[in-house]
C-alpha cells in the first residue's frame, strides 16, 4: 500500500505569528520542518529542496512564519495535483496585494529532483517557473484562498519588504504593486503604509538583492523618521 508523505517547511526569522503558523498548518501535514534564521531567502530555500529529497517526501509546502493557513487548506491544493504538475499554488489574501498576487507553492518532489535556486539571484522565483515552463512542467493555482499572508504588519517589516520590492521590480509589476501600497497608504496614512510607501519609493531605481532578514542600510539610515513600534494588525 502506497502512502503519500507530505511535508511543510516554515521560514521562521523572528516572526511573532510563528506559533500561529505552526498550529495552523500542524494536523494537516505528516512532518513540519522549522528553517531557523537562515538568510538570504534563496538558502532556506535550496535548503527545504535538499531536505525534502533526503526525507523522500512525495509532496512538500513552504510558507513562511507569517502565514496563517486555513484548516483543510492542504486537502484542498492536494484535489489539484497532478503527475504533471510541478506545483499547486495556493492563493493567500495579503494586505497589500490582495487575492491575487501572492501564495504558497506546494511542490510535487518528482518533478523537483535535483532543483537548486541561484542563492544571490533576487528574482529566483521568476527563474524557476521559467525553468519549470521549459521542462514541460505545469502548475495551477487554487480557485479558493488558502490562506492569509503578514496578518500582523511591524513599520520595519513594512518598510523592508517594500524597500525590496521597489528594488526587485521594474516590469508590469511595478506599477500594480506601489499603486496598492499608495492605495492603502491613502485609505489610511498609519505610520506602517507610510513606511511601505516611502521603503518602496526609496528602492526605486537600486540594484537588487537577495531578500535577507537583516536590517539594510536604508533601514538604519531612516528609522528614526517612524514610530518604530507601531503595529497593524488586519
Amino acid at each position: 500500500m502506497f502512502i503519500t508523505m507530505i511535508g511543510a517547511f516554515i521560514l521562521n526569522v523572528g516572526q511573532s505569528t510563528v506559533d500561529s503558523c505552526i498550529k495552523a498548518i500542524k494536523g494537516q501535514v505528516d512532518k513540519i520542518f522549522m528553517i531557523q534564521d537562515v538568510s538570504p531567502v534563496n538558502k532556506a530555500i535550496n535548503q527545504c529542496f535538499k531536505t525534502a529529497m533526503k526525507e523522500k517526501l512525495d509532496y512538500f509546502i513552504i510558507l513562511g512564519a507569517d502565514t496563517i493557513h486555513k484548516p483543510n487548506s492542504i486537502a484542498n491544493m492536494m484535489k489539484y495535483m497532478n503527475d504533471d504538475l510541478w506545483c499547486v499554488y495556493g492563493r493567500l489574501d495579503d494586505y497589500y496585494r490582495g487575492d491575487d498576487s501572492y501564495g504558497n507553492h506546494l511542490y510535487n518532489a518528482k518533478a523537483m529532483q535535483g532543483i537548486r535556486v541561484d542563492e544571490k539571484d533576487p528574482m529566483y522565483d521568476h527563474a524557476i517557473h521559467s525553468y519549470m515552463d521549459r521542462k514541460g512542467y505545469k502548475k495551477v493555482i487554487t480557485k479558493e484562498v488558502i490562506g492569509k499572508h503578514h496578518p500582523i504588519w511591524t513599520v520595519q517589516e513594512a518598510f523592508e519588504k517594500h524597500l525590496h520590492s521597489g528594488k526587485r521590480y521594474k516590469d508590469k509589476y511595478f506599477k500594480k504593486y506601489f499603486d496598492q501600497v499608495k492605495k492603502r497608504y491613502d485609505e489610511d496614512p498609519c505610520e506602517v503604509n507610510r513606511a511601505a510607501k516611502i521603503g518602496f519609493q526609496l528602492g526605486i531605481g537600486c540594484r537588487p538583492d537577495a531578500l535577507t532578514n537583516k536590517e539594510t542600510k536604508e533601514w538604519k539610515e531612516n528609522k528614526k523618521k517612524f514610530k518604530i513600534n507601531d503595529k497593524l494588525v488586519w
